[in-house]
């Protein structure tokens, strides 16, 4: 047998018990302390997790609408005047006064409450008010020269104007009476005219002492023209022995009698029938007169009607007085042959005689009224000056009607 280099050992033929193995010592920590740490690093992960999320949810998901809510957005300090009547446009300060005159024809933008400082002096202040006025246009043609400075508003040329102006003795004292005594003998004025479809524009920069033109300067670098409200003329053949008499800018026309003979004035025109007075002053007559928005003090249409027919009825003389009493108006309301509502008032005029004991009579007068609405005036008011003609009043007031609005 080959010898090999293994050597034999003895095993002795017995059986052994098996004995444990020593292990490392384990760290005695608390389960519960590895929970909570546990617990703690879950809480935190999700926690991040969320808020990358909610940072980059926009590009995750495609969401391009979100804004930027960082920035903060300019705000407006201005704000826009439209005038769609007179066909202007305007930006004033938002903590700026508007107030629009009585007659429809008058629009100021100023930094002073016009109640509390009717002059529009306030001591120790700046005060500006910018005026939009409408007026006849040959303020223009009075204001041209070959010496008149030219500047462009809203692409037509304006004359410009300066002029300082002495107070007179009513304004001061309503200055010392709101002003503790303060005293002011005059004030300065920019003015820039601007003739357009046959009135002057006036824009106006009023200042009761020495403020800067500024603002005024950035009012009429924002003033615009736009469209004009306009009527529609009617040029067709009124019907067989009538003819039109209309008002394209106050947009009514009727129907006279083409035996009629006519007069304008101020404030009217008057419609004279055939008669046999010459003296036109006391020939018999009917009028036709547009009534100013400076009379329109109630939003009640008929209150206004009362009102006017009773205050327009009043005068007094050397010899005597004549008044309507307001508790002795009717009106009823009516359509015309145009189906265009109207009123029919009715009123007692009243005589009242100063010579000798005195004598009072009393007249039974017809009126007709239609309204209107325009920035001018917001009714037209007919009457007779006989109620021998009311006849021939109410058949013109018959053809009232109102004309189309020019698109």
């Amino acid at each position: 047998m080959e010898p090999t280099n293994q050597q034999s050992v003895d095993i002795p033929n017995v059986q052994h018990q098996s004995q444990p193995i020593d292990q490392p010592g384990k760290p005695n920590f608390d389960k519960r302390f590895i929970l909570i740490i546990v617990a703690v690093i879950i809480v935190a992960i999700v926690s991040v997790g969320l808020i990358v999320g909610y940072v980059f949810k926009d590009l995750l998901f495609g969401n391009t609408e979100r804004k930027d809510t960082s920035a903060v957005a300019p705000q407006d300090t201005k704000i826009a005047y439209l005038n769609d009547y007179w066909g202007f446009s305007v930006k004033y300060p938002k903590d700026w006064f508007f107030n629009k005159g009585g007659s429809g024809r008058y629009y100021s933008f100023a930094s002073y409450n016009q109640d509390d400082y009717p002059v529009g002096y306030i001591p120790n202040k700046q005060q500006l008010n910018m005026i939009v006025r409408i007026m006849d246009e040959s303020v223009y043609d009075r204001a041209a020269s070959g010496s008149a400075k030219i500047k462009e508003i809203g692409n037509l040329k304006a004359i410009e104007e300066d002029a300082r102006s002495e107070l007179g003795p009513r304004d001061r004292d309503i200055i010392r009476k709101y002003n503790s005594g303060e005293l002011l003998n005059d004030h300065y004025t920019r003015s820039y005219y601007v003739k357009r479809n046959g009135y002057t524009f006036a824009i106006i920069a009023d200042r009761a002492d020495s403020i800067l033109l500024s603002n005024f300067e950035e009012f009429v670098s924002d003033f615009q023209f736009t469209k004009m409200m306009e009527y529609v003329s009617v040029t067709g053949i009124p019907p067989d022995g009538k003819l039109y008499s209309q008002d394209v800018k106050l947009g009514y026309i009727f129907e006279y009698p083409s035996n009629f003979s006519i007069r304008e004035i101020t404030y009217a025109t008057l419609f004279y029938p055939p008669s046999e007075e010459k003296n036109i002053l006391i020939a018999p007559n009917i009028e036709a007169q547009p009534i100013s928005n400076t009379y329109n003090d109630s939003e009640n249409f008929e209150t206004n009607i009362i009102r006017i027919a009773s205050d327009f009825c009043a005068a007094d003389g050397p010899m005597g007085s004549m008044y309507c009493p307001k508790e002795g108006i009717t009106l009823k309301k009516f359509k015309n042959k145009y189906n265009v509502e109207g009123y029919e008032v009715y009123r007692v005029e009243i005589h009242e005689s100063y010579l000798g004991t005195g004598s009072k009579t009393e007249q039974r007068e017809t009126l007709f009224v239609y309204k209107l609405d325009v920035p001018d005036n917001f009714m037209l008011m007919f009457t007779a000056s006989t109620p021998e003609i009311n006849n021939e009043m109410k058949e013109i007031t018959e053809t009232f009607r109102y004309l189309p609005i020019k698109k």
